[in-house]
């Protein structure tokens, strides 16, 4: 059980360093390296669920966007792979920066998520929010474009014979 021990004392520690505690401002790079240690030592499931959420918020806070997509992919697969974790770990991330304003960084994550995934039923959600971005940033040249690209993957998807009827609709 040392092994669930390790992972449980990094877990308390990302999420100590993310909180605000006796008039010291959060540590999110700390937070982040925390929750990656978590991760990286957990035997297996039981407590992921909390490190990924530590994870997104500490990435949103501290990380780059272009690094998002290889670590994310790389912890997705610890303590075993589960198929689309990093989809959803990196989905959660693109909404975090989000709602922090990060309008750019939450962009370049659906951006990635779209030309990782084009087969994904996903893709006209996540063009959607890029579309949002846009909005949301009051770039207007960039709402036409993610406009445009959304009524092309909205008709590409519809037309696709391929898909489910359910996903094409």
């Amino acid at each position: 059980r040392d092994a669930d021990a390790d992972a449980i004392s990094h877990l308390g520690l990302g999420w100590s360093y993310l909180r605000s505690e006796a008039g010291e401002l959060p540590r999110p790079d700390l937070a982040l390296a925390a929750f990656i240690r978590t991760i990286e030592s957990a035997p297996h499931d039981s407590i992921l669920r909390s490190a990924h959420d530590g994870l997104v918020h500490a990435f949103a806070a501290a990380g780059k966007p272009d690094r998002a997509v290889p670590l994310f992919t790389r912890l997705a697969a610890l303590p075993q792979p589960v198929d689309h974790r990093a989809i959803t770990l990196l989905g959660r991330l693109a909404v975090a920066y989000f709602a922090r304003g990060q309008h750019r960084e939450s962009a370049v994550i659906y951006r990635d998520l779209i030309r990782l995934h084009p087969d994904s039923p996903q893709t006209c959600t996540w063009q959607t929010r890029l579309l949002l971005t846009a909005v949301a940033a009051r770039d207007r040249t960039a709402e036409q474009r993610e406009a445009l690209r959304l009524a092309t993957t909205w008709k590409t998807w519809r037309d696709d014979q391929r898909h489910p009827e359910q996903i094409r609709k």
